[in-house]
C-alpha cells in the first residue's frame, strides 16, 4: 500500500511587495508623527523657557520629572 502524498495547498506568494499607496501613506504618516513630536518638544520648550517650574511642565504636558528637568535645563542654560 502506498502512501498518498500530501496535498501542497493553495499557491502564496512569499514576495508579498505593498502597493505604491500604502507606502506612499506610511510616509506620510511617519512624516505626520515626527512633525508632531517636534512640535510637542518645541512648546515644551517655549513653556519651560517662561518659568523654571518642573512641576508646572510634568502637569501640563505628562511628562517625567527627569524630563521636565531637560527641558529645563535647555531652556535655561546658564
Amino acid at each position: 500500500m502506498s502512501a498518498a502524498k500530501p496535498h501542497p495547498g493553495p499557491s502564496v506568494s512569499r514576495s508579498y511587495e505593498e502597493p505604491e499607496s500604502t507606502r506612499q501613506h506610511g510616509k506620510e504618516r511617519y512624516r505626520w508623527q515626527l512633525l508632531s513630536q517636534l512640535d510637542q518638544a518645541d512648546r515644551i520648550l517655549n513653556e519651560g523657557a517662561e518659568g523654571a517650574d518642573p512641576l508646572r511642565l510634568m502637569r501640563l504636558f505628562g511628562i517625567t520629572e527627569q524630563s521636565a528637568m531637560r527641558y529645563i535645563t535647555a531652556a535655561h542654560p546658564e
